[in-house]
């Protein structure tokens, strides 16, 4: 629900703009967003006829509350970044083109637009679609809602909602009828967009509910989301088990969101774990020296002028979190040098990344620090380019070797960047944060590595051995000792000692690798090859009781470690 009692915006409110949805009080007396029906929820009847053509949404003066905004952030402003894109009926579906992440002039956000549905509803055809807000300045993603009406000619009655974020320092809700333009044309590649959708919709993880897990296995699918919000902060959870993507709805403030297939989650730095670890795992496949051996130094000159120590860094202290060159001995506080997290361009983020003094030896010291991964970023670019790989951006490169094989959603294959030439989001990309994912997209990464040995249709794509350090299992490769609670680090995943957490397992050493992101974001990959993730924004990260729900479903010792076999 949206809670307006203490809202700094209440002024703004008037029953005009309050139509869709319905303002009610409270029997305590705050103002809530309450929906008798979710509009925007497709109904049964399929729409009598299809739509195709270009829309162009214009939102301005639209009623905004914000529910949390940290006084550091500007203003959530009462508009939107104008939205236009070919659409196109696929089955009953209604596809947007194009479906990556589209920089616009407005203040604040850039956006994207997922698929959605047409209906009818008596003698009238509608339509919704899910989009996302991508923050400019901190990667979160807001998710609403667009809804229209149409017919063979004319789109009109459009309104939007957002009430939905992973966003734990800026949570607001956008809504109110929009300006919208339609153009009818015919796309010149429609059945190529038609076929493309068919393949990503058949190439789907199977779903099913919470309930079914409980009743399939007999453990309370609820116990592992003990310690995580109850409420909306949790935007949605899920257990991938035996081939079976088992989730939670997806929540607002108001009703499940109707696209949970296209609900995009902020990565924070959960993409650490699956961004520049993979291409180093892919780049080292079959090649006497692994990637990680290289020193950074080869690739960046610019390492001379720095007030740091680099001759002696290799790509696998930056991937460790172990360059040695910090300037606050804090392990987890990740400090921002200079300007690093401004809109600025790629050599003066690398020049900011590149300010610390050097606080330890090379491999010695764990200091958590994202500049260190769009340091890392940078040498992976450089070395593909010297290489003659084809690519001057790991970026891209992932996205080509891995993301699209594995058939992740179009909506994750774009990241955000550095401004280059005064322009927006074109040049490098960020690395250790930046990137979004939906829940099918994240289960068929932790899957890739987990289950598949990093091989899609039975071909390696992943160095075996550094894929098995990274999993913890290899007894003589743990990573980085991180100094919090006997976690340890490795090429960019993070490792709980689940001996140390459930007595069942004291006896056998067992590491749970995990994927961590700010806000509230953990995927676990338990060894017993069941995935777990969850996404709030309540700033809560329990591991103990989804590792121990995990454990009752089939033991963690599984023992495939190396000396421990």
């Amino acid at each position: 629900m949206v809670e307006l009692f203490n809202s700094p915006n209440l002024e703004k409110l008037s029953l005009s703009k309050l139509s869709l949805p319905l303002l009610t009080l409270c029997l305590l007396g705050t103002a809530v967003l309450v929906d008798d029906v979710n509009p925007y929820v497709p109904l049964d009847e399929p729409a009598s006829q299809s739509i195709e053509g270009t829309i162009k949404v214009i939102g301005t003066d639209l009623v905004v509350s914000d529910v949390h905004k940290d006084p550091w952030l500007p203003s959530t402003g009462t508009t939107l970044p104008v939205m236009e894109f070919d659409v196109i009926t696929v089955d009953r579906s209604i596809v947007p083109r194009p479906r990556s992440l589209q920089i616009t002039t407005h203040f604040l956000f850039d956006y994207i637009v997922s698929p959605g549905k047409t209906w009818s509803d008596g003698d009238q055809n509608w339509a919704s679609l899910p989009f996302t807000l991508i923050h400019r300045w901190v990667n979160c993603t807001h998710n609403g809602l667009l809804k229209f009406r149409f017919d063979e000619s004319q789109v009109d009655q459009a309104s939007i909602r957002i009430d939905q974020e992973t966003c734990n320092f800026h949570k607001f809700d956008m809504y109110g009828e929009v300006h919208v333009e339609f153009a009818l044309n015919s796309l010149d590649d429609a059945e190529e967009i038609r076929r493309e959708f068919h393949v990503e919709q058949n190439g789907r993880l199977p779903t099913a509910s919470f309930e079914d897990f409980t009743t399939t296995y007999g453990i309370e699918a609820q116990d592992f989301l003990t310690g995580l919000p109850q409420n909306d902060d949790l935007s949605v959870a899920g257990i991938f088990y035996e081939g079976i993507h088992y989730r939670t709805d997806c929540r607002t403030r108001s009703v499940p969101y109707p696209y949970c297939d296209h609900m995009l989650l902020t990565s924070f730095s959960t993409a650490k774990s699956v961004y520049a670890p993979l291409v180093i795992m892919h780049l080292s496949l079959n090649r006497e020296t692994p990637v990680t051996e290289e020193y950074v130094f080869n690739y960046l000159p610019e390492a001379e002028d720095s007030p740091g120590v680099w001759d002696n860094v290799t790509i696998n202290h930056l991937v460790d979190m172990t360059s040695g060159n910090f300037e606050v001995d804090a392990p987890l506080l990740d400090p921002a040098p200079g300007d690093f997290y401004g809109l600025i361009d790629a050599a003066a983020k690398l020049e900011a990344a590149m300010s610390w003094e050097n606080g330890a030896d090379a491999g010695s010291h764990f200091i958590y620090q994202t500049a260190d991964t769009y340091i890392l970023v940078t040498a992976l670019d450089r070395f593909l380019h010297v290489n003659n790989y084809g690519f001057t951006d790991s970026f891209a490169f992932v996205v080509d070797r891995i993301y699209r094989p594995l058939g992740l959603s179009p909506g994750v294959l774009s990241t955000r960047r550095t401004n280059d030439a005064d322009q927006v989001n074109t040049g490098r990309a960020y690395g250790g944060f930046g990137m979004w994912w939906d829940t099918n997209s994240i289960v068929k990464l932790g899957k890739f590595m987990l289950l598949d040995d990093g091989s899609i249709d039975d071909v390696p794509l992943l160095d075996p051995t550094l894929l098995d350090a990274t999993l913890q299992r290899l007894d003589s490769d743990r990573g980085a000792d991180t100094g919090l609670a006997g976690m340890k680090y490795n090429n960019g995943m993070w490792a709980i000692p689940a001996h140390e957490l459930i007595e069942d397992l004291e006896d056998c050493e067992t590491w749970v690798p995990n994927m961590s992101g700010l806000s509230g974001i953990r995927v676990f990959l338990m060894p017993n090859g069941l995935i777990f993730y969850y996404f709030n924004d309540a700033l809560q990260f329990p591991t103990q009781p989804a590792i121990a729900a995990s454990n009752r479903v089939s033991s963690l010792c599984v023992n495939e470690s190396e000396e421990g076999a």
